[in-house]
């Protein structure tokens, strides 16, 4: 299985590599510009964050499937034209690119069905190979999609529970690896994950205890916030 960039990182670091969960948003907001930003200089190793569509297919940087919570707006990114959603402040991912140094580790969540203009935007400012990038998602159908367009993109599946098939499913694919929920790390999951040789994040780190998970045999990557900074 080809290695993704926040795996090859993780072998030179010989620790799993640290990810801010949606930028350090302590006193932030969680995906802002200001929270990503914040990671240059926290001595993290990259940074994770969710990615949504505009009506008109631009990319934006939010997670919930509406603005309600984050911007106190409830209609959903897929309503809104790009302009009204960078007039209420969620940022565009080139926004976002354009604020993160080039050799930061990003793991790019993508939350539905991609469209042109992410393939188009990472190419043009991260090159063919999408430098020091991966793409994750819960959405086996939205990797496949990401996968036909960009076959060179390296790909983890999050997972929040197993299944009989997962595993399996994740090898058909030719994902990189899988980003698990942490109590997974303790389930045959995990160590059959590693067994097949593919990479094994964990999310999300949120206190001290968490970061025991840290010592897992084997484990890639963490999101980390809160306490487990």
């Amino acid at each position: 299985m080809r290695g993704s960039p926040i795996g090859r990182a993780a072998e030179q670091l010989g620790r799993p590599a640290l990810l801010a969960h949606r930028g350090l948003h302590g006193d932030l907001k969680e995906n802002s510009l200001a929270a990503l930003a914040a990671v240059a200089g926290s001595g993290l190793d990259g940074v994770e964050f969710d990615v949504r569509f505009s009506a008109d297919g631009v990319p934006f940087i939010l997670h919930d499937a509406t603005l309600q919570r984050t911007y106190g707006d409830p209609r959903a990114a897929s309503e809104l034209s790009s302009e009204t959603l960078s007039a209420l402040g969620v940022p565009s991912l080139r926004e976002a690119l354009g604020v993160l140094a080039p050799d930061l580790l990003l793991d790019v969540e993508v939350k539905e069905a991609p469209h042109d203009e992410l393939f188009t935007l990472i190419r043009e400012l991260r090159g063919a190979g999408a430098e020091c990038l991966l793409f994750s998602s819960f959405d086996l159908e939205v990797l496949r999609k990401i996968h036909e367009r960009a076959p060179e993109w390296p790909l983890w599946l999050n997972v929040e529970q197993a299944t009989p098939i997962l595993l399996d499913q994740a090898l058909a694919l030719g994902v990189s690896g899988l980003s698990v929920e942490k109590g997974l790390l303790a389930t045959d999951l995990a160590r059959e994950v590693t067994a097949a040789g593919l990479e094994l994040a964990a999310w999300t780190l949120r206190s001290r205890a968490d970061r025991e998970h840290l010592a897992h045999p084997g484990l890639t990557a963490a999101c980390v916030e809160g306490e487990a900074l």
